[in-house]
C-alpha cells in the first residue's frame, strides 16, 4: 500500500518460532553465498588493482565510519521492536533517517578537504566527494529493511543481500577491467548501497508519504539511546588502535589489528546472521515471557556450543594457525591473538545481551551500560599500554572477563524473562566442550605422541575429544536437542 494509512501486520504469535527457524536456514545460506561472492570479487579486484587503491578507500572509510554509523540513529531497531506501529510513525522515522542521511552527507562533503589534508594525499579529496552520497543511499533502505525484519520476511532480506553483492561485484570488476583503477572500488560501494535500497523498496509494500505529525517521541528516545550505545562501542573498538599506533608504533599496531581481525572473523560470520533473526523473533515474543525465555536459552546455548570451543582451539593452536594463514613474518601476531582469544569464552554471550536490552525496550539501560563498559575498557587500554600491544590485549581480556561481563550479566538479568541464572546456564555446554578441548590439548602436547602427530593433529584430536564428551553427557545432548528443536521452530511453551 502506498501513502496514506498503512496497516502494519505482524506474523501470528504462534508462527514466530517456525518463521524464525526458516530464517536461520535461509540467512545461513545467503551468508555463505554473499561471503563467497565478496571474497571472489575481492580476489579479482586484488589482481586488477594496486594495494594502494584499496588503501586510499580505506583511509576515507576509517574517518567517515562514525558519520556513517549515525544515519540509522537506532530507528531501525525501534521499528523492529515495537509490537504496534502506525504508518505515520514509520513515515516519520523514514524521513528522519533520510534527513540524517542528507545532513551527514553534507558533513562528509565538508570533511573531504580535511581528510585529504590530514593524510597529505590530494587524491583523497575527489574520492571523498564521490563516496559522500553513500550515507544518503544507505538511509533510503533503513526503514524498509527494518519492516521486512519486523515481519520476519527473511527470505526477501536474504535474496536482497545476495543480489546486491552480485550486482556490486559485477559492476566493480567490470570497471576494473575497463581501467578505472581505484574508482572501481567507489563503484562497488555505491552500487551495493543503490541495489540494497532498490531491492528493499521492491520487497516491502510500505511506501512513504508526505510528512505529517506523528507520535514518535518515544521511538526517537529509544533510537537515541541505542545510537549513543553504538557511538560508545565505536570508541571502544577504535581507541585501542589509536593508542597502540601512537605509543607502540606501526608494527605493533599491525600485529594488534590483524589479531583482532582474526578474532572477529568467526564471530561476525556466526553472530551477525543469528542476531538479525533473534532480535525480531524475541521482539515478537514479548507478550509470552516463558516462550521468550525458552527461545533465547535454546538459541544461545547452541550458539555458545559452537563459539566457546573456538577459544581453546585457536588460542592453543595459534602457533601453527597464524603462520599457516599469514606466513612466518607474522609470528608477532601470535601472543596478541592468544591474549585476545580467551575472551571467546564469554564474548558471544555478552553480545547477545543486546538482543535482550533492545527487544525489551531497555535501550536507556543499554546506553548506561555502554558508557560504563567503555570506561572500563578504555581504562584497561591505558593500564596495558606500557607493555605494548600484548599488554593492551591482556589487560582488555582480563577486565572484560573479570569485571565487565559479571556486571553486564547482573545488569541485563535484573529485569525481563531472562535472568542472570539463565545466562550462566547458557554457558555450561560450551564451557564443558571448551574445557575438555583445552585439557586434551595440553595433555597431548606433553606426551611423546605429540611429536609424531604434529600440531595440526593435536588440535584436531583435542577438538574431537571435546565434541565426543559433549555428546556423551546428557547436559550437552540436551543443549543440542533444544537448539535443533529451535531451528525446526518447535521451541514453544510447556
Amino acid at each position: 500500500m502506498t501513502g496514506g494509512r498503512y496497516q502494519l501486520e505482524l506474523p501470528r504469535t504462534g508462527d514466530v518460532e517456525r518463521r524464525a527457524a526458516q530464517g536461520v536456514l535461509v540467512t545461513a545460506g545467503a551468508q555463505i553465498a554473499r561471503v563467497l561472492t565478496d571474497v571472489a570479487g575481492t580476489m579479482l579486484l586484488a589482481r586488477l588493482l594496486l594495494p594502494a587503491d584499496f588503501g586510499l578507500v580505506d583511509m576515507i572509510i576509517a574517518v567517515t565510519g562514525l558519520i556513517d554509523l549515525l544515519k540509522d540513529f537506532g530507528l531501525s531497531s525501534a521499528t523492529i521492536q515495537r509490537e504496534k506501529l502506525e504508518h505515520e510513525q514509520v513515515n516519520a522515522l523514514f524521513w528522519t533517517n533520510v534527513g540524517l542521511g542528507v545532513a551527514l552527507t553534507l558533513a562528509t562533503l565538508a570533511a573531504a578537504p580535511l581528510i585529504a589534508a590530514g593524510y597529505g594525499r590530494q587524491e583523497l579529496l575527489t574520492l571523498g566527494l564521490a563516496l559522500a552520497p553513500s550515507t544518503l543511499l544507505g538511509s533510503l533502505s533503513i526503514q524498509h529493511s527494518a519492516l521486512l525484519k519486523r515481519n520476519l520476511q527473511f527470505t526477501s532480506l536474504a535474496r536482497n543481500e545476495v543480489l546486491a553483492s552480485l550486482l556490486s561485484t559485477t559492476c566493480a570488476v567490470s570497471a576494473a577491467f575497463a581501467g578505472w583503477g581505484v574508482w572501481a572500488l567507489v563503484v562497488r560501494r555505491l552500487c551495493r548501497l543503490t541495489a540494497v535500497a532498490a531491492l528493499a523498496w521492491l520487497s516491502c509494500g510500505w511506501r512513504p508519504s508526505i510528512l505529517r505529525r506523528a507520535r514518535v517521541r518515544e521511538l526517537l528516545v529509544f533510537g537515541g539511546h541505542l545510537s549513543g550505545f553504538q557511538v560508545a562501542s565505536y570508541v571502544e573498538r577504535n581507541l585501542d588502535n589509536v593508542l597502540v599506533g601512537r605509543f607502540a608504533g606501526a608494527q605493533a599496531l599491525g600485529h594488534y589489528t590483524k589479531a583482532y581481525e582474526f578474532l572477529r572473523l568467526p564471530l561476525d560470520q556466526i553472530m551477525s546472521p543469528v542476531g538479525s533473526i533473534a532480535l525480531p523473533m524475541l521482539s515478537r515474543l514479548q507478550a509470552s515471557p516463558e516462550r521468550y525465555r525458552r527461545a533465547y536459552v535454546a538459541t544461545t546455548r547452541l550458539l555458545l556450543l559452537v563459539t566457546a570451543p573456538l577459544a581453546p582451539v585457536l588460542v592453543l593452536g595459534a602457533e601453527w594457525i597464524i603462520p599457516a594463514l599469514l606466513g612466518p613474518q607474522w609470528t608477532g601476531v601470535i601472543p596478541v591473538f592468544q591474549a585476545m582469544g580467551v575472551a571467546l569464552l564469554t564474548k558471544p554471550l555478552a553480545s547477545t545481551s543486546g538482543w535482550l536490552f533492545i527487544s525489551q525496550g531497555r535501550t536507556a539501560e543499554l546506553l548506561r551500560w555502554g558508557l560504563l563498559g567503555t570506561a572500563i575498557a578504555v581504562t584497561s587500554f591505558v593500564v596495558g599500554l606500557p607493555w605494548g600491544a600484548v599488554g593492551v590485549a591482556v589487560a582488555y581480556t582480563v577486565s572484560d572477563m573479570v569485571i565487565r561481563v559479571p556486571i553486564l550479566f547482573h545488569w541485563v538479568g535484573r529485569r525481563g524473562p531472562v535472568r542472570t541464572r539463565d545466562l550462566l546456564y547458557c554457558l555450561g555446554p560450551g564451557w564443558l566442550c571448551a574445557g575438555t578441548i583445552a585439557a586434551s590439548h595440553l595433555a597431548l602436547a606433553r606426551t611423546p605422541l605429540s611429536t609424531s602427530l604434529g600440531p595440526v593433529a593435536v588440535s584436531l584430536t583435542s577438538a574431537g575429544l571435546g565434541a565426543a564428551l559433549t555428546l556423551a553427557l546428557p547436559f550437552g545432548r540436551t543443549a543440542i536437542k533444544d537448539g535443533l528443536a529451535m531451528l525446526r521452530g518447535r521451541v514453544v511453551a510447556e
